[in-house]
């Protein structure tokens, strides 16, 4: 960070599709890397590999980025028999079996649950998955399955569109919703104990892009992109006609918002703004620059 000198790169060749490179702990971070999930550490040196036994089919890292939650394909039938079956089914894939794992931060496998059904990409809090559920009247039900599957209810809130759920580092939740008219998008910050933190509006060209908490930072930050002119959001949007990207930083103990500023430029087809580990600078991309900002630890 003080000179900006590569101390070290790695190539591989990435899955077809979905993530393959998740932030851990320590500085280190997992990679996707062929048929295994490989954990690097100081100037990219390997730590520790594991091979699924079977194909993943989706990852997750929990928010304080100690567990590992990954789900495997587990394969039921011989593979003569997946061959006939897939030539019998055609385009439809051959149903399988899920195995639902959790891995501590150095590949150890925790514990294993069997799934019948294919997985949903779930978000997770460190000690479950996140279960986001439609009621009646427009009502969300947001819960947390544990290791165990037992199951207990976080919030409940109105939404009018499909409720956006993700969880952060400090196990905070982000829920984006919108009016039961469709015509306010809403946003909020709530605890793994269902108490609001945080709530606000996005304006009505605006788009929240994503929500940043670094571990022990004692903050977190929001970023909303806004568009230069009115935009149909249900006839799709297109990622040029969102200009700029506002970033507040709020404090966790509170929810008070510590800095804001503006970028000149954003783009909202990747992530455009990050907190160091200490919270001590925001780094905004604005179009071909990086832009650093010092945020004041004295209110915190």
């Amino acid at each position: 960070t003080t000179t900006a000198r590569i101390i070290r790169a790695e190539d591989w060749r990435v899955p077809d599709e979905g993530p393959y490179l998740w932030p851990l702990d320590g500085g280190r971070v997992l990679a996707h890397v062929g048929d295994k999930l490989v954990v690097y550490g100081r100037g990219l040196s390997v730590e520790r590999q594991w091979a699924p036994p079977g194909d993943l089919r989706f990852l997750r890292v929990s928010p304080s980025r100690h567990f590992i939650v990954a789900a495997v394909t587990h394969e039921r039938h011989t593979p003569e028999e997946h061959r006939r079956l897939a030539e019998f089914m055609g385009p439809r894939p051959v149903e399988e079996d899920f195995d639902l794992t959790l891995l501590d931060g150095q590949l150890n496998v925790q514990t294993t649950r069997r799934l019948q059904n294919w997985p949903t990409m779930s978000e997770v809090l460190d000690t479950g998955l996140i279960v986001t559920e439609l009621g009646l009247q427009q009502r969300w039900t947001v819960s947390e399955s544990n290791w165990d599957a037992k199951r207990r209810q976080i919030v409940r809130v109105d939404s009018g569109c499909p409720l956006r759920v993700e969880t952060l580092p400090t196990n905070l939740i982000l829920l984006v919703g919108c009016s039961l008219d469709q015509t306010r998008t809403w946003y909020k910050i709530v605890r793994s104990n269902g108490k609001t933190l945080l709530t606000g509006n996005v304006p009505g060209n605006g788009l929240l892009q994503h929500a940043d908490a670094p571990a022990g930072s004692g903050v977190f930050a929001i970023g909303i992109a806004q568009a230069s002119h009115p935009v149909d959001f249900g006839q799709g949007i297109v990622a040029s006609d969102f200009q700029n990207v506002a970033v507040s930083v709020y404090r966790i103990s509170d929810g008070h918002r510590l800095f804001a500023t503006r970028s000149a430029s954003g783009a909202i087809n990747r992530q455009s703004f990050a907190l160091n580990e200490s919270a001590s600078r925001l780094a905004i991309l604005s179009g071909e620059d990086v832009s650093l900002y010092r945020i004041d630890k004295s209110n915190r």
